[in-house]
């Protein structure tokens, strides 16, 4: 074999390499896409002293943001995130998705979305009728 073949099959061999080297990086960060639902919700009502604490954890509906008579509606949402996303992966983003009915008028409302320090109970309440006063 001449020099010149030489050289070229070491040229084509490294470009074999390189190109298998790149399409293994290409694979290996392919983005899978999860969707997490919540493992545990809850209607928090503001406290009422003639009512004690009310939440509404077993019901139909979940509620967000204040009543027509001025009374706030916390809703709260856990989701098991390490029970659904392999353990050394990086979350370049996430999206919450909620239906909003039963707002008065058909003005934008904006909602504002905190993190739970602290971890809750849903416990067994369920609020009766349309469930919005707990």
């Amino acid at each position: 074999m001449s020099m010149r073949g030489a050289v070229s099959t070491g040229r084509l061999l490294s470009f074999l390499i390189a190109g298998g080297l790149a399409c293994v990086r290409v694979e290996a960060a392919i983005a899978d896409i999860v969707s997490i639902h919540p493992v545990k919700d809850n209607t928090l009502y503001q406290y009422d002293p003639a009512e004690g604490d009310l939440s509404n954890a077993r019901g139909l509906h979940f509620f967000a943001g204040e009543t027509a008579l001025g009374e706030l509606r916390r809703g709260v949402l856990a989701f098991d995130i390490a029970g659904n996303v392999p353990a050394g992966s990086t979350i370049t983003s996430v999206s919450l998705t909620l239906n909003m009915s039963r707002t008065p008028g058909s003005t934008p409302r904006a909602i504002e979305l905190h993190v739970l320090l602290a971890d809750w109970g849903e416990g067994t309440s369920q609020a009766s009728g349309e469930e919005g006063q707990g």
